[in-house]
């Protein structure tokens, strides 16, 4: 018979605001590190770990698919550079990723909803596409298999039982995120996945905030993906008086979200292409289910103080949507 691999046990903190420490696999025993600085430097990558490809990158960083060769498991390795000159505030950006994943879904008590954390280090290193070796932040993270709802959009024919329960989905998990003052701030197809056994994940805190954390000038950065951040924040940026203004803006991102996965990516229920007004004209949704399109008009509302919480917009979608068909 085989014999099940054991992970050797470490102790970690749950959080820089949580004094009591909990046990965690330790996923990379063989690691030697250099804990003289903040974060560790990881001084042996190569002997850790084997780059597989990379899975993608974008403004803040890339994700490059690794095998541990203690266990022969696949992890996603996030890479911050230290240097890049488009992030001012690179470590405030990687403390604060790590400091909310920790905080929501950390290994092995993952929140299947959200992509799960392991460990967090800088290492100098040259992924293989790289010219030279540079200085990074490094996540190492649950590797999601699927696809994004970005593509599942593109590739196919949506129902309204699966817009339904994608909906009720990111409400839920946005709710809970802003019950524990977390914001994701880059709500976005691109950044859910959609597993083979078609459960859902959130993925990509890399602009996320903690409204009562300690980065608090970090948190009123404006951040955000330009066709899915909110009128307010676009214009207004009536975050900037009270942090808790981000919370609306992820439900008008959400909303946008689920506009486009019953009308289809690149479709904008707004035509921003002049800029964004503080009341831009509606465009209606096509989508054949009216209760479905009334609760996200209410999360397109323009004027945040209209707009409904994350938590409301679910409470009413099961009410007034789900309920009446069930006792149809």
């Amino acid at each position: 018979m085989e014999q099940e691999f054991v992970l050797p046990i470490k102790k970690r903190y749950r959080s820089q605001n949580n004094e009591s420490p909990i046990e965690v696999p330790d996923i990379l025993p063989n690691a030697i590190f250099d804990y003289t600085s903040y974060p560790k430097m990881l001084l042996n990558p190569h002997g850790v770990f084997e780059e597989i490809r990379v899975l993608g990158a974008g403004s803040y960083g890339l994700v490059i698919l690794i095998r541990v060769k203690s266990n022969n498991k696949l992890y996603a390795l996030k890479l911050i550079n230290v240097m890049d000159w488009r992030s001012r505030n690179t470590l405030e950006t990687f403390k604060t990723e790590v400091e909310i994943l920790i905080s929501i879904s950390i290994y092995p008590d993952c929140d299947p909803n959200i992509v799960c954390y392991y460990e967090s280090f800088q290492l100098y290193y040259k992924p293989k596409f790289a010219a030279a070796a540079t200085s990074y932040y490094a996540i190492v993270m649950e590797y999601v298999e699927g696809i994004t709802l970005d593509d599942y959009i593109k590739t196919h024919t949506m129902t309204k039982e699966i817009a339904g329960k994608i909906l009720l989905w990111l409400t839920s998990v946005i709710a809970s995120l802003h019950a524990k003052d977390i914001v994701h701030r880059d709500i976005k197809p691109l950044n859910i996945m959609i597993l083979p056994d078609d459960t859902l994940k959130l993925i990509d805190f890399g602009l996320g905030c903690l409204i009562n954390g300690p980065f608090e000038d970090y948190c009123r950065r404006i951040v955000g993906t330009p066709h899915f951040v909110a009128p307010e924040t676009a214009e207004n940026h009536l975050f900037l008086l009270d942090l808790e203004y981000w919370k609306k803006n992820d439900v008008f991102s959400a909303g946008v979200t689920l506009y486009q996965v019953v009308e289809g990516i690149n479709v904008h229920p707004y035509n921003i292409a002049s800029g964004f007004r503080l009341n831009p004209e509606l465009r209606l949704m096509t989508w054949s289910d009216n209760c479905y399109n009334s609760i996200v008009y209410e999360m397109l509302i323009p004027n945040p103080f209209d707009r409904p919480d994350a938590a409301d917009v679910n409470e009413k979608f099961q009410k007034q949507c789900i309920l009446p068909m069930l006792n149809e």
